[in-house]
């Protein structure tokens, strides 16, 4: 009986600290949002390379870079929501990461927006559903991640992290509805 006890008091401990997710630090946050930075840019030099020469394959890279881009959203979304308070000026380089991926992404939905006629000649059929299902998805969880940066963001910089976010989303919309017709 003596041996049980403190075998399942291990046992709790260390599901205890499986179950129970780390706190992330600014660091992490600021990792994170270089690693959407990437993966947006990544998608982009694929979609610029698509353009001119559409083939099967390059599409597949588009959709595998879109997926990365999104499990890179998801991933930030959990370590945010995970995270420790952060100061002002911590919040306001983060949304100056944001700033910068507002760019970013904006170049990338006008490369979508020229490269639709190239996804056409692409002889697949229900292409131009996936590239939609694609955006939307981005567009969900780019909306995530920023709503989670919003509710870490201390009230001075509210306003401003708030007009970030709605840019930002705004970028998708004729993208999304230019792939839905």
């Amino acid at each position: 009986m003596l041996f049980a006890s403190p075998f399942c008091f291990l046992l709790a401990l260390s599901t205890l600290s499986i179950s129970a997710p780390s706190k992330r630090d600014f660091p992490q946050l600021e990792a994170d949002t270089n690693t959407i930075i990437d993966q947006t840019i990544a998608l982009d030099n694929d979609v610029k390379v698509f353009i001119p020469s559409p083939t099967l394959v390059g599409s597949l890279d588009i959709h595998n870079d879109m997926l990365n881009l999104i499990d890179a959203l998801n991933i930030a979304t959990t370590d945010v929501q995970t995270s420790v308070p952060i100061s002002e000026s911590e919040a306001q380089t983060l949304w100056e990461q944001c700033q910068e991926l507002e760019l970013i992404t904006a170049d990338t939905l006008n490369q979508f927006i020229a490269a639709k006629p190239s996804y056409q000649v692409i002889p697949i059929s229900g292409i131009i559903s996936l590239v939609h299902q694609d955006l939307t998805q981005w567009k969900a969880a780019v909306a995530g991640f920023l709503n989670s940066y919003i509710w870490i963001t201390p009230a001075v910089l509210l306003n401003e992290a708030i007009n970030i976010s709605d840019d930002v989303l705004a970028l998708f919309d004729e993208v999304i509805a230019l792939y839905a017709s």
